[in-house]
């Protein structure tokens, strides 16, 4: 379907808006699963214009319902969570909220299935590039997940035809209500992950069109497309002449992409107005369709029975425990993709990971994965305790980064805590971790790291400093 309506409401003026203020909105439904894993969950965002000045920004989340613990409350199954948000410009803290929230099911659905559950929240700011480092935390199984999402915000221009980003959805209604989701007359779920297939068969989006023209010509026309991994158009919808309501409009639509096979995509918007000049937006996604993964040309299937065979003896933990554990070598897509899989699809699917990796594909041995295990090995022997050592912060930099050239360690004494400096002098021209035992218990946690992605505080001794 598409639909446009006949102009964009001015967005409210506040800073931050509040995620959970009610119960969660459930979406698709999975089959449920006993993984004790850490807390996975999806993490997107999209611009839109705000003033001269600023850009509006939403960040959607979304994950799964089986990943809480739910206790009994008043014939009720309830599930307790926190939520912690930074925004960080360069070194700078520019804000930090914090707050608990739940998701409550009834007796009907407890124990058969699971949805997805979605939210988000919205930020006023500058242009410029941010850090939103997010983390969620089961309070009644201690189930922790972090994320850090890299936003390059940008003003859009007061002159000339131009496009917001595209917030793919997992669905939209009319709805003039106020809400959460709600916006332009829209109801508007998001779907962070970008998954569509036999699930979700229909690809929604919500984007806002900027600076039509006042004159004479009173139409304009927007098309969508669907474009391959490569940027190659596969497929063109009809382009659709509308008539202006306003400069400012919303386009919200729906195409059906069950027919495409498990891959990467992009849908693009085209936009053009009267007869100027086109302009264009595009946004990734991916479709999964049970039973089919994504193989490389490289792999040979004659390669694959070993793995295969030795996956079979393995249970979903221990299959699961490996996946996450190699996280870090795994694309956005894969990181869904597993999220959704059965115990046999796991199976398969690590076969097929695994060998899109083979360094000498023509050697029996795998020889990324022996190194891998390796790590995950000492990890777990030298850095275990409360938890499992490849879930440490320094378990996941030694499988990330290997072992470090030089380790400097300080115990902890009656004036500062202990604390450990990795050095890697051959990787990004010198990389430098430091691990801080805040609690006094032997868990090093990750203060300060000049890598890219990582925490970074030059200030980092604080930490070590008792007051």
């Amino acid at each position: 379907f598409s639909k446009k309506q006949g102009g964009i409401m001015t967005i409210k003026t506040i800073f931050f808006i509040s995620l959970f203020t009610a119960n969660l909105i459930f979406g698709q439904q999975i089959t449920l699963n006993d993984s004790e894993d850490e807390l996975e969950f999806s993490l997107d965002y999209a611009q839109f214009r705000y003033d001269q000045k600023r850009v509006y920004v939403e960040i959607y989340y979304s994950f799964y319902q089986d990943q809480l613990k739910y206790l009994s409350q008043d014939s009720l199954e309830v599930a307790t969570f926190n939520i912690d948000a930074k925004i960080y410009h360069g070194d700078s803290l520019w804000y930090s909220h914090n707050w608990n929230s739940r998701s409550i099911l009834s007796p009907a659905v407890t124990g058969k299935k699971i949805q997805e559950l979605f939210t988000l929240t919205g930020f006023i700011l500058p242009p410029g590039q941010y850090r939103y480092i997010t983390a969620i935390k089961d309070l009644n199984s201690e189930a922790r997940g972090e994320q850090t999402l890299l936003l390059d915000l940008s003003l859009f221009p007061e002159k000339g035809l131009t496009l917001s980003d595209i917030e793919l959805s997992s669905y939209i209604v009319q709805d003039t209500s106020r809400g959460l989701f709600n916006k332009n007359s829209y109801r508007v779920i998001p779907n962070p992950n970008a998954i569509y297939g036999l699930e979700k068969p229909m690809l929604y989006f919500y984007a806002e069109i900027y600076n039509l023209s006042k004159g004479p010509d009173s139409t304009y026309t927007v098309q969508y497309a669907i474009l391959d991994n490569n940027g190659t158009e596969i497929r063109a919808f009809p382009p659709r002449v509308r008539k202006k309501g306003g400069t400012s409009l919303v386009e919200v639509g729906g195409v059906n992409v069950i027919s495409f096979p498990t891959g990467k995509y992009f849908f693009e918007l085209r936009v053009k107005d009267g007869t100027g000049p086109q302009v264009a937006r595009k946004k990734k996604f991916f479709i999964y369709r049970k039973g089919e993964v994504i193989k490389p040309a490289s792999v040979s299937t004659t390669t694959l029975s070993p793995l295969s065979e030795y996956y079979k003896s393995l249970d979903e933990k221990a299959l699961d425990e490996e996946f996450y554990s190699a996280s870090y070598l795994a694309t956005k897509e894969e990181r869904e993709i597993f999220k959704t899989l059965d115990l046999e699809a796991k199976r398969d699917f690590l076969v097929k990971f695994w060998n899109a990796r083979d360094p000498q594909p023509e050697t029996v041995r795998n020889e990324l994965r022996d190194k891998h295990l390796e790590r995950l090995h000492y990890a777990n022997q030298h850095f275990g305790g409360f938890r499992e050592g490849w879930k440490t912060d320094r378990g996941r930099i030694l499988l990330k980064y290997g072992k470090p050239d030089e380790v400097e360690k300080t115990p902890s004494t009656g004036e500062g805590r202990g604390f450990e400096i990795w050095r890697y002098l051959h990787i990004e021209g010198g990389l430098i971790f430091v691990f801080v035992d805040k609690g006094g218990y032997g868990d090093l946690e990750l203060v300060h790291s000049n890598a890219r992605g990582e925490i970074y505080d030059p200030d980092w001794r604080r930490w070590v400093e008792i007051r």
